[in-house]
């Protein structure tokens, strides 16, 4: 582990494969158990700060990826009031992770995990079934933070959910399936999509093949998990 002063209200921790082995634990595990990964965090801010500079601060902390592990930034709160732009950007830079992760898994999954890939084999068989009546709607938010608010409104059963990254600006890709949702109840929700962002006429593979993917699905569930 190597620790940096960037300046006097960041850290920078580079946290080596062999630092995690050593704990116990694994990316993809500290990413699954948002508890843990706090733990996990505290315990190498602690170890970390020897001068206190930072224990006894509020501070914000930031993953990124890099080829030889994972870049841990430790920032204090009272930097961001400093720098306004340092949220929007460490929201890109957890995000850009994010996708690394949940890619990096879903390639190394095995049949260990039959149910939840079947799981997954079903919503993708059923989005691909032309037989199978579906709706999709595309929504765009003015940010980030209005996508977290609705992903934490809406319901997820019987819709499939995609995030992407289009232009500079964020676009979710919603999947209603007739077996679930009749059009009273897809206008229903709708309408509280439409209360953090906007239903628009962008064709959905305008956003597959010009976007790029953040939460390829589930992008309900997944932001409710990692940012609850």
């Amino acid at each position: 582990m190597k620790v940096n002063h960037l300046n006097e209200d960041t850290l920078q921790v580079m946290i080596y494969p062999e630092d995690l082995a050593a704990r116990g634990t694994s990316l993809f595990d500290l990413l699954s158990h948002q508890d843990r990964m706090q733990a996990f965090f505290d315990d190498i801010l602690a170890e970390v700060d020897v001068d206190n500079e930072f224990t006894d601060e509020s501070v914000t902390f930031q993953v990124m990826q890099s080829p030889a592990g994972m870049e841990l930034l430790i920032t204090k709160n009272d930097a961001f009031n400093k720098h306004p732009e340092m949220v929007q950007a460490q929201r890109d830079q957890l995000m850009k992770f994010l996708q690394h992760e949940l890619k990096d898994h879903d390639d190394l999954s095995t049949t260990d995990e039959a149910s939840e890939t079947e799981e997954t084999d079903e919503v993708t068989a059923a989005l691909n079934d032309p037989l199978i009546g579906k709706q999709s709607y595309v929504i765009k938010f003015a940010d980030f933070e209005d996508f977290l608010s609705a992903a934490k409104t809406m319901a997820s059963g019987d819709v499939e959910s995609s995030l992407y990254q289009y232009q500079n600006q964020y676009y979710l890709l919603v999947t209603f399936f007739a077996e679930g949702f009749t059009k009273e109840l897809i206008e229903d929700q709708l309408g509280v999509l439409n209360e953090f962002g906007t239903v628009v006429p962008l064709n959905e593979f305008v956003l597959q093949e010009h976007g790029v993917v953040i939460m390829p699905e589930a992008a309900f569930e997944l932001a409710r998990h990692y940012f609850n």
